[in-house]
């Protein structure tokens, strides 16, 4: 049970619970700062007209690149035979 809570997920994205903690942390982190930006932006439309999706386009690009940087490692260290 503890494992299928904790360590499941991080797991299927290659993590372990630590590593997982702090990436969704920062994650978390940056959308809050983002969507605080985008509030003001609702209120105030000249000002952070860009903060949104500029967070969106950062995020999104760490992470496709962190999986892509993963997927590669695991592939270069894969040892296949040929018979």
């Amino acid at each position: 049970m503890i494992r299928r809570i904790f360590l499941a997920h991080p797991r299927t994205v290659g993590e372990g619970y630590w590593e997982h903690f702090g990436v969704a942390s920062h994650f978390g982190i940056e959308m809050l700062i983002g969507g605080s930006k985008a509030l003001v932006h609702a209120v105030f439309p000249n000002l952070c007209q860009t903060s949104a999706s500029d967070t969106i386009r950062k995020l999104h690009k760490i992470m496709v690149e962190k999986r892509g940087a993963k997927r590669d490692l695991a592939e270069m260290l894969a040892i296949e035979w040929v018979i």
